[in-house]
């Protein structure tokens, strides 16, 4: 696939073998769940020795990109949205964890959970994203159990952002949350490229057509 998808395609291609999901056009949320096919741990090996094979270097060139355990296509496009460097188009934040384990002491959590995935995870500055998609977030029980949920994970000191369809979907709403990001990690969002503003609109392109 190195040889023929372009090098966000490749990327988002390795978000998907490295995650717990497969697009499937049958099931109506776009995708499947399924155990990860790989890593990037087990690619980087495998990349090592195929040194002469046709597409190694655009494989190797993908790989610092690519972050384990999307759950999902738009996960992995928020991902890629908000941690790509600015040649590719992205705002260049810190990679996030995605699907990432806080762990919960049970007398801090109403619901006897001991741990909680956060969907996107920075613990260096203990800021997660909780993605709502239109499909699993909606009813009283799904609101009620997500607020228990974000809850808890404040009452671990950590900053929890919802995020909606919409802020993805719509790129002015990705730069006010990526800005938003950038400033509670004390960091600036990067735009020293003088065409960053295209790139991310082709980034938007690739990644939403």
């Amino acid at each position: 696939m190195a040889e023929t998808l372009s090098p966000v395609k490749l990327i988002e291609l390795g978000f998907e073998l490295c995650g717990s999901y497969s697009i499937d056009e049958n099931d109506m949320r776009g995708f499947t769940g399924r155990g990860a096919l790989m890593s990037t741990a087990s690619l980087q090996r495998y990349l090592q020795k195929a040194s002469g094979i046709k597409g190694t270097q655009a494989a190797k060139r993908a790989l610092p990109h690519i972050i384990d355990g999307s759950a999902s296509p738009m996960e992995t496009k928020l991902a890629m949205l908000l941690s790509l460097p600015a040649s590719y188009g992205g705002f260049g934040l810190p990679k996030p964890r995605l699907n990432h384990p806080v762990i919960t002491k049970d007398e801090s959590a109403y619901d006897g959970k001991r741990h909680y995935l956060c969907d996107l995870y920075w613990p260096d500055s203990k800021l997660a994203i909780e993605y709502d998609s239109d499909m699993f977030h909606t009813g009283s029980d799904r609101i009620s159990h997500d607020a228990e949920r974000r809850r808890n994970l404040i009452a671990k000191g950590i900053t929890v952002i919802s995020v909606t369809k919409d802020q993805v979907l719509y790129a002015s709403k990705t730069e006010a949350l990526a800005r938003m990001l950038a400033s509670k990690m004390k960091r600036r969002v990067r735009t020293s490229i003088e065409d960053a503003a295209d790139r991310r609109i082709a980034l938007r392109k690739e990644l939403f057509r």
